[in-house]
Formats: structure tokens, sequence, C-alpha cells
């Protein structure tokens, strides 16, 4: 286990086992967009996070053989569609309009088809959960942390929850028109001497995970595409 060093204050990096991953996807895929990251207020986190984070993920895509493309891309056309329908609310009712939503947002992924060839949309979200731990170890979201306390004989028999940080990531296959999601934890969330709930410096720790759990994007032909 490595340790960090601030101040007088020992703190371990996470250390997170993440299970195997089966595939979601029985074709090849060659581009993804990247729709959104959402980030909870909950979390107390580094202004750049966000902005490294996705940088971090395209990084993860191109290496597995996708050509990624960044949020940016979406949300321009998204922002563009919206000025183009106008509001879903009924202005009297307030009630929505399904039909002209629904419109709304078949334009938008056909605009971002056309531009890009995108054949897959999508979005993570990083928010604070739970996890239970007995010792050392804590569990939840497909991953296990057995960082959660330095080691310590007077912690071995110690067992509850704790706040953790996970990652959901939603994927939308546009030809097949199937929503597929899964939920990634990242760690638990220990004082690291930083004021952030991610220490600045475990980025590449978080990525080498979302690198294992994107494996569901894979398929044995995936990067045969030309």
């Amino acid at each position: 286990m490595l340790l960090l060093v601030t101040g007088c204050r020992m703190i371990p990096n996470p250390d997170i086992i993440v299970q195997d991953n089966a595939r979601w996807l029985d074709r090849p895929v060659k581009t993804i967009a990247i729709s959104d990251i959402l980030v909870s207020e909950e979390l107390r986190l580094h202004p750049q996070f966000k902005q490294d984070l996705e940088r971090g993920i395209l990084a993860i895509l191109k290496d597995k053989g996708f050509e990624a493309l960044a949020s940016s891309r979406f949300q321009t056309i998204y922002a563009q569609k919206q000025r183009e329908f106008g509001g879903f609310f009924d202005p009297v009712t307030g009630q929505k309009d399904i039909k002209k939503f629904n419109a709304f947002n078949a334009s938008v992924v056909a605009t971002l088809v056309s531009e890009t060839d995108a054949q897959l949309l999508v979005s993570f979200e990083v928010f604070k959960t739970f996890a239970r731990y007995s010792g050392n170890v804590a569990t939840w979201d497909n991953a296990t942390d057995n960082t959660i306390h330095p080691p310590n004989i007077l912690f071995d028999s110690s067992n509850g929850t704790t706040p953790a940080i996970s990652i959901k990531i939603s994927v939308f296959d546009i030809q097949n028109q199937k929503t597929y999601s899964k939920i990634q934890g990242l760690q638990t969330i220990v004082d690291n001497g930083t004021g952030w709930h991610i220490h600045p410096d475990d980025l590449n720790i978080h990525l080498i995970t979302l690198s294992k759990t994107l494996n569901v994007l894979e398929n044995q032909a995936t990067n045969d595409v030309q």
C-alpha cells in the first residue's frame, strides 16, 4: 500500500478492487460521444476536477480504440435545439408537452449522428453515497476499498457505514435505442489533509478504476473498426 505524507499526517491512497465487468455490446462501435459529466454539490472537489476527469475519460476511450467526442460537442447541439424548440411547458397549465420534448430529444440525437456518426452517448455522474465496512475494508457499488482506516489493531473488529464516492455511467445505444447503466465505487471519504473529498493526486487512481469499468463498452471486434 502506498502512502502520501502531508505535513505529519500519513494518508493512504485509495486501494480499489474492481469486479469483472460483463460486456454490454454485441457489435463493434467506433464513435462515442460524452453527453454530460455531473458532480454532486455534496462533494468538495478541486475546481478543476470535472475538467480533469473528462480529459482522463476521453484519453481512456481513445486508448481503447474509440473515437471519443468531448461533452462540449453534444452540449452545443443541445443548446442550439433548445433555442429552436423553445419551452416544453404550457404557460397556463404548467404541464410538460411530452410529444414536443420527445421530438426535441430525437432532433438532438439525429443532429449529433449526422455531424459525427456517433453510435453511443455516454454520461457520468459523480455522487456521494455510503459504504459498509468491517475492519479496514469497505465494500459498495462493485468496489472494495482496503484503506478505509490505516492499519491499526483497534479497527480489526469495527464495522458500520462510512461516506463514500461513486460514479454512475449511463450509456445510450443510438442504433438499438437501449440504455445501459452501471454504478462504480471510487473511494471512501476520509480526512486526507487537503480539504477536498478526493485528493488531487488521486485522480489517476480513479481513472485506472474507470478504465477497468469502461471495459463494458468493448466488444472483441471493437478495436478492428476502421
